[in-house]
């Protein structure tokens, strides 16, 4: 398998990751700081698909990276919510909008670094205090999409730039339940403060159960084929497997797992009587299907029969002293009604490129998004960007896309002509 980079440049590279103001965003240090990002997160899943050894995370707990990670990470996330609006409304669509689009992008490369590392104890241990951000960062993702009636806001945009934000956001929300997953996991090792955030500030128990309810990983497609969001994308699922739960299914009930059963989490958890009829709602999907592939589930369903004859206790409050979320309270207040002002700049200094500076972008990222590291991260054949079936051709001047028949081409081709004029080499 190939290596986006290895481990003596990790070294000298992650150290170069720093905070970078939101004024910033879109700026050549920012440009260059997401580069060395991305090649980390590719390098990343390398890693911990291959059972390499894991200097990445290692490198990022040494140098105290995991917080930096998360300012950017919350950086992103309110630019997208209050500057993205005034940037995407002045933008001229004549010019490429690939500039604004990265800076939405690059939040999806930060929490895939994020959730990749994760994965592992001590990285969730080194986030210290700001581990509350995250939390915080978790539920408004998973909120979002519970309001969003899964993909189906995606459909109803109808700029490009819109639609590429839904899409956007809907990622950021599948990768945030491994994330939350990978949390739990570590509860042990975390503050109190955590905990009592997790319960009963975002009660994410009963949020997970409204998750299930709502299971926005699958749908129905327009050719009535059910499909599930698998590996980052929509895949079609067989007929005789439609009783098979995906992955983020399963990481949604073993993270009610974690958090019901948990003895520290069951003494901290208030159970009302409100909490106790949206807990309960789970016992309907408690069937042998369910419990063949998860059977460590067959506590938490006798757990459910045993809280539905139980009267619920008077909750004695403890006194806690409540963290707050520092990085996203801190960038919230030095930008306040900043929004628009920020935008035009951003506007007019950096996403405003000309025909040469723009190429010289594309090739930069074409060099950082290597296709041969990208493929051999793909265990399956590639797909058509037009028709997604099974692809056999790529475009020839950018090696960029891939296309079953030129048809297909051909119709993508208003859509993939700037950016292969973009990234294509001069003959």
């Amino acid at each position: 398998m190939s290596n986006a980079i290895y481990p003596n440049e990790a070294d000298k590279i992650v150290p170069s990751i720093n905070e970078i103001p939101l004024k910033q965003i879109g700026s050549s240090k920012w440009w260059k700081q997401h580069e060395v990002i991305e090649k980390l997160h590719m390098q990343a899943v390398i890693n911990i698909t291959a059972n390499n050894d894991e200097f990445v995370k290692d490198f990022l707990i040494q140098h105290d990276k995991i917080k930096i990670l998360l300012y950017d990470l919350i950086s992103s996330e309110i630019w997208t919510d209050h500057i993205f609006g005034h940037v995407k409304g002045k933008v001229d669509k004549e010019k490429s909008t690939l500039p604004i689009y990265m800076a939405l992008f690059h939040s999806t490369t930060v929490c895939g670094l994020l959730e990749t590392s994760m994965f592992y104890q001590e990285v969730c241990e080194s986030c210290g205090e700001e581990i509350i951000d995250l939390v915080d960062y978790v539920s408004r993702k998973i909120n979002k999409l519970l309001l969003r009636c899964d993909a189906e806001a995606i459909k109803r945009e109808d700029d490009e730039l819109g639609h590429q934000q839904e899409t956007i956001e809907f990622t950021l929300s599948m990768k945030c339940i491994s994330i939350l997953k990978h949390i739990c996991d570590s509860l042990q090792s975390l503050p109190i403060s955590v905990i009592t955030r997790i319960l009963n500030v975002h009660d994410f128990p009963c949020l997970l159960v409204a998750l299930l309810d709502q299971a926005p990983w699958k749908k129905t497609n327009s050719s009535g084929k059910r499909e599930k969001y698998n590996g980052g994308k929509w895949v079609n699922v067989p007929s005789d497997e439609h009783h098979m739960i995906s992955k983020l299914e399963g990481q949604v009930w073993l993270t009610l797992y974690q958090l019901v059963l948990n003895p520290e989490t069951q003494r901290k958890y208030e159970f009302t009587s409100s909490r106790k009829s949206q807990l309960l709602k789970l016992r309907r999907y408690l069937n042998d299907l369910l419990l063949d592939q998860l059977p460590h589930l067959v506590e938490l369903q006798r757990f459910l029969e045993y809280l539905a004859v139980m009267e619920p206790p008077n909750h004695k409050q403890d006194l806690i002293i409540e963290q707050v979320p520092i990085i996203y309270s801190s960038i919230m207040s030095e930008y306040k009604n900043e929004w628009q002002a920020i935008g035009e700049y951003q506007l007019k200094e950096y996403f405003t490129m000309n025909a040469k500076q723009m190429q010289e972008q594309a090739k930069r990222l074409a060099a950082t998004y290597d296709l041969d590291v990208i493929e051999s991260l793909i265990d399956e054949p590639p797909m058509c960007v037009h028709c997604h079936s099974q692809a056999t051709n790529r475009c020839s001047r950018c090696q960029n896309e891939w296309y079953c028949s030129r048809p297909c081409q051909v119709k993508h081709w208003p859509k993939h002509k700037q950016l292969c004029n973009l990234l294509a080499k001069p003959k």
